[in-house]
C-alpha cells in the first residue's frame, strides 16, 4: 500500500496521533492509498450533507415557531451542519497534504479543528438524546408529560445542552493549551466517556421504549410520522455515529491512531438526517410530485391520520378504534 508522509516537527517520546499535542512539536503524519480515497469521498458527503441541513435549516426557521419541539429538530441541524463544515476543512487539508504534497506543520490549528469536531460531534449526542428522551416519556406518561410540559421546554433544554457542551469542550480545549498534557487527555477522556456510557444508553433506551410503545399502539405504517424520523435517526446514530465513539474510547486507552473511516461514517451520520425526513414525508406519495415543504411538514408531523389517507381507505375498523387508544394515550398529543 502506497504512503505518503508529510513531515511535521515532533518531541522524543510523542504520540503518533495529531489529536495529541504535546510540547512544542506535532507528530507525522501518513496518508496511504486508501486515505485519499476516502478524503475524495468525506468531502463529497460533507458537501451533500452541508446542502442537505441547510434546507433543512431554512425550512425549520420559518416553522419553528409553530411547533415547540422542532426546536430540537433545530438545534440537531445546526450542530451537524456545523460539524460538516470543521470536517470538511480536516480533509481538504489532508487532501491537500496527500495529492499535492503540500506541508502544514501547524500542529495547534489542526488540534483546534479535531476539539471542535469533537465539540459539535458531541452536541450532536446531546440533542438526539433529548429528542428520545421527550418523545418518550410523551408517550408513556402523556398526563403528566401535559401538565409538566412547561418544565420541559425545548428552548430551555436547548440552552442547557448548549451550555453543557460548550462549558465542558472549553474546558478541555484550554487544559490541551494551558495545562500538562495529562489534563488534557483526562478531559477529553471525561467528555468520551459521558457520550459513550451516559447520553448514548439513554438514547437507546427512550428509543427502543418509543419503537415497542409504537408497535403496541399501532401497526408498523400508521404511526405519526415524526416517530419514524426519530427511530430511523436513531438508527442510523448507532450504525454510523457510535462505531466512531467507540474507537475514541479505544484510543484513549491505548492511545492508536483512529482508522479514517469511522470519520467517514461519522459524516455520513451528519449528512443522512435531510435524507431521511424527505424519504418519511414522501412516504406514499406518487413521483415525489409535491412541494419541498409539503413533504418536510408531513415528516415532521405529530399528527396522526392525514385526511387523504383515510379515505384511501388504509384504516379498518380494528386499526380506527387501536388509533382512538392511542391517541387517548398521547403518543400522538402535541409537545
Amino acid at each position: 500500500m502506497t504512503e505518503r508522509t508529510t513531515p511535521m516537527l515532533t518531541s522524543p517520546g510523542q504520540s503518533t496521533s495529531c489529536w495529541v499535542r504535546n510540547g512544542t512539536g506535532c507528530s507525522i503524519r501518513v496518508h496511504t492509498s486508501t486515505d485519499g480515497v476516502i478524503y475524495i469521498i468525506n468531502q463529497l458527503i460533507c458537501l451533500f450533507g452541508l446542502a442537505g441541513n441547510g434546507i433543512i435549516l431554512w425550512f425549520l426557521i420559518s416553522n419553528i415557531r409553530k411547533k415547540p419541539f422542532i426546536i430540537y429538530i433545530f438545534n440537531l441541524a445546526v450542530a451537524d451542519f456545523a460539524y460538516l463544515i470543521f470536517c470538511l476543512i480536516v480533509v481538504c487539508i489532508f487532501a491537500a497534504e496527500y495529492f499535492g504534497s503540500y506541508n502544514f506543520p501547524r500542529c495547534t490549528l489542526m488540534h483546534t479543528l479535531y476539539k471542535a469536531e469533537l465539540f459539535l460531534y458531541s452536541t450532536s449526542i446531546y440533542f438526539l438524546t433529548a429528542i428520545s428522551v421527550e418523545r418518550c416519556l410523551c408517550a408513556i406518561f402523556p398526563i403528566w408529560y401535559r401538565s409538566n410540559c412547561h418544565n420541559w421546554s425545548p428552548l430551555s433544554v436547548s440552552a442547557v445542552l448548549w451550555s453543557y457542551a460548550i462549558v465542558l469542550s472549553g474546558v478541555n480545549f484550554f487544559s490541551c493549551f494551558s495545562w500538562v498534557n495529562s489534563a488534557c487527555q483526562n478531559m477529553t477522556k471525561v467528555i468520551i466517556v459521558v457520550n459513550l456510557f451516559i447520553f448514548t444508553p439513554c438514547m437507546l433506551l427512550s428509543s427502543l421504549t418509543l419503537f415497542i410503545k409504537v408497535r403496541y399502539c399501532l401497526q408498523q405504517h400508521y404511526t405519526g410520522h415524526i416517530y419514524i424520523v426519530i427511530l430511523l435517526t436513531v438508527l442510523c446514530f448507532i450504525i454510523f455515529a457510535v462505531p466512531l465513539s467507540i474507537q475514541l474510547f479505544l484510543r484513549e486507552l491505548s492511545y492508536c491512531k483512529l482508522p479514517k473511516i469511522f470519520y467517514l461514517l461519522a459524516s455520513v451520520n451528519s449528512s443522512i438526517n435531510p435524507i431521511i425526513y424527505f424519504l418519511v414525508g414522501s412516504y406514499r406519495e406518487k413521483g415525489f410530485k409535491k412541494p419541498l415543504h409539503y413533504i418536510l411538514s408531513r415528516a415532521l408531523n405529530e399528527e396522526r391520520i392525514s385526511g387523504r389517507e383515510r379515505e384511501g381507505g388504509v384504516y379498518n375498523t380494528d386499526t380506527e378504534v387501536t388509533m382512538s387508544q392511542c391517541q387517548r394515550a398521547g403518543l400522538f398529543s402535541s409537545a
